[in-house]
């Protein structure tokens, strides 16, 4: 899963900070990775991936 989104403008609107340590953190006990990237005038991009079950 990707999502992108720009933090100038969320982060101006709602003030708020997410976690994402918490994501990194459950992100690796699903087996998985978190990336963050973020560029100017591109935004942030957070990259999840998980190995599927089965």
């Amino acid at each position: 899963m990707v999502i992108r989104f720009d933090t100038t403008a969320l982060y101006a609107e709602s003030g708020l900070r997410f976690g994402m340590r918490g994501m990194e953190m459950r992100a690796k006990l699903l087996g998985g990775t978190l990336t963050i990237t973020s560029k100017p005038e591109t935004g942030t991009e957070v990259r999840v991936e998980v190995p599927r079950e089965g």
